[in-house]
């Protein structure tokens, strides 16, 4: 029988992994702001208010790309190594590899959830794509 291989956790991990939490709650600012801020949105006029759904646009976007990098990272780096958790993971009690091929079969769903992530990310951009236009700016804030 094969002997278990665990990964223990560390220290400099949990800092990592504090720094992550950081920067996702930093990300997520917009959509938490998100309520009051179309509340505020339908006071003023549309010419007002554009660049400020512009930047909600593209902080939802940004937020998204990231996520479909993540996930596609991971699901590679599993595909790759093909053990879970991967290799200098942040674990924050004991944790037992494991291997197969349902390891591998786990890294391929994540990199179809990347791909789906992925083609509905590019709809709604091309869905949104007119509010970037100066034409639509122009006929917006009442300009020829």
């Amino acid at each position: 029988m094969q002997e278990r291989e665990f990964i223990e956790p560390n220290r400099s991990g949990m800092v990592r992994f504090a720094a992550y939490v950081i920067v996702v709650a930093i990300c997520m600012l917009p959509f938490i702001t998100a309520k009051p801020m179309m509340a505020h949105l339908k006071t003023i006029p549309v010419c007002e208010g554009l660049p400020w759904a512009r930047a909600y646009l593209v902080s939802g976007f940004a937020v998204a790309v990231l996520a479909v990098a993540f996930f596609g990272w991971f699901g590679y780096q599993t595909i790759r190594t093909g053990q879970s958790p991967l290799p200098d993971a942040i674990v924050f009690r004991r944790t037992e590899v494991t291997r197969g091929p349902g390891v591998v079969r786990r890294g391929y769903f994540l990199l179809g959830l990347a791909a789906v992530l992925l083609v509905i990310v590019l709809y709604v951009a091309l869905l949104t794509w007119p509010l970037f236009r100066p034409l639509f700016i122009a006929s917006s804030c009442g300009g020829t």
